[in-house]
């Protein structure tokens, strides 16, 4: 869970089958505001991390950078984002969404 001012954002995973599925739930003032479906998946041989947010397309980002600590994914022909990163510090998880002229951080901690 990530809280900001009136904003929470919770991001939740599980493994199974072989991949990793999760899900993102953004709310405002207590009130939902979207959702999104996440899944780690093998594309032919290379790791992808698929997002398919409420009423949009889903959007594949490949595994570009990994590290103990760091996972990095990416798609530079999508418009926001080209990238996401998680990053986990101690007892943190840090995710970073980004493009060229934006970038949105959240700092997650267990519940």
């Amino acid at each position: 869970m990530s809280v900001d001012g009136d904003r929470t954002t919770t991001e939740t995973w599980r493994h199974e089958d072989g991949r990793w599925i999760g899900s993102g739930v953004f709310e405002r003032s207590g009130e939902v505001v979207s959702t999104e479906a996440l899944e780690i998946v093998d594309v032919d041989g290379v790791l992808t991390y698929v997002a398919t947010p409420s009423e949009q397309t889903r959007t594949a980002f490949v595994l570009t950078h990994l590290m103990k600590n760091v996972a990095v994914f990416e798609n530079p022909e999508h418009d926001f984002p080209k990238r996401i990163e998680y990053r986990r510090r101690g007892d943190k998880l840090i995710a970073t969404v980004s493009s060229d002229d934006r970038e949105t951080t959240w700092t997650f901690v267990r519940r």
